[in-house]
């Protein structure tokens, strides 16, 4: 499994007097952008609220399934460690988006390759087939997946591929500040 293009923005987020989230501004590739202050409330009244900071981002991940009964695991690493208590106001959320599957062109023609997903529903645990693909016929499907719990499990159930699954993996982190 690798990697490649982060993209990250931040926004600035502030609760008005009724409880709602606002966007105060946000930064990103393209820069900063500050909108104007929101009615009713001044400079001093928002640096007075508490603040949520977003970041937010998106890296390309690309999966290759190899040999029969090849597998490969989705369950990013949770570096947020808040055994002691210390950081209760950051958080950090992964989501993962499939978008394509398609056969290498070393597959062999005719011979069908089944991808299977393993990865939990709302009733616990489900295995499906997301994919069958035959060189020559169907050497690549459209997907639009999202599983946003990990752990996700790939698994070429029937053919040797290679089988390349196209996706990315959705990076959020917040930070809350009490003023």
């Amino acid at each position: 499994m690798n990697g490649h293009g982060a993209t990250v923005a931040v926004t600035l987020l502030f609760r008005d007097a009724r409880g709602y989230l606002r966007t105060v501004g946000h930064l990103s590739a393209k820069g900063m952008h500050w909108p104007e202050t929101p009615v009713g409330l001044s400079a001093i009244a928002i640096r007075q609220l508490p603040t949520l900071v977003v970041i937010s981002g998106a890296v390309v991940l690309g999966i290759t399934l190899e040999g029969p009964n090849a597998s490969e695991v989705w369950d990013p690493e949770h570096k947020n460690d808040d055994s002691d208590g210390a950081a209760q106001d950051i958080g950090a959320d992964q989501k993962l988006i499939i978008k394509m599957a398609l056969l290498g062109p070393e597959a062999k023609p005719g011979e069908l390759n089944v991808l299977q997903v393993e990865a939990m529903g709302l009733k616990g645990p489900i295995k499906t087939p997301i994919a069958l693909l035959e060189m020559g016929k169907t050497a690549q499907i459209i997907l639009d997946l999202s599983f946003p719990d990990p752990p996700v499990t790939f698994t070429l159930v029937k053919g040797s591929g290679p089988v390349h699954i196209v996706g990315h993996n959705l990076l959020g982190m917040y930070l809350y500040i009490k003023n």
